[in-house]
């Protein structure tokens, strides 16, 4: 079953970007980092605010998302299968519209989880794909 979530943020001053409870998640030149589990590595997908800010907006009173979670969940398996094809049976978790009040609008991104592997070893994968359709690749750490 695919599991869709929406995440609301609000923002407070402009150029910095808001959290849902009023609290400053930080300046426009900041961003999110998203970790990833395959075994003994991890990998990070770092999505900053002003790329986030480059996207189509969110018009919640028209509905209007340009991208949908379906589309989104192609192009992170897209992704996936690209840029990591040793991960096998890996299935999708959810799908969650992370949204950030910024100047006064509302942007947001997708975050797909993939999930692969049995419980004691499991691989997890949180792929972002932005609102234009392009994927943040996750990066292996250094260790």
């Amino acid at each position: 079953m695919l599991k869709v979530i929406l995440v609301l943020a609000l923002a407070g001053a402009a150029g910095e970007v808001g959290a849902l409870d009023g609290r400053s998640v930080g300046p426009l030149e900041g961003g999110t980092q998203l970790i990833s589990h395959s075994g003994t590595k991890d990998y990070s997908a770092q999505v900053l605010f002003k790329r986030v800010h480059q996207t189509p907006p969110i018009d919640f009173e028209k509905g209007t998302v340009a991208l949908s979670p379906a589309k989104a969940a192609k192009i992170a398996h897209d992704a996936l299968s690209k840029h990591f094809p040793d991960v096998k049976g890996a299935h999708i978790e959810e799908v969650n519209l992370q949204t950030y009040n910024i100047d006064h609008g509302q942007y947001g991104f997708y975050v797909v989880k993939f999930v692969a592997g049995e419980r004691k070893n499991q691989q997890t994968f949180l792929i972002p794909v932005l609102l234009d359709g392009q994927v943040v690749v996750p990066e292996a750490d250094s260790q």
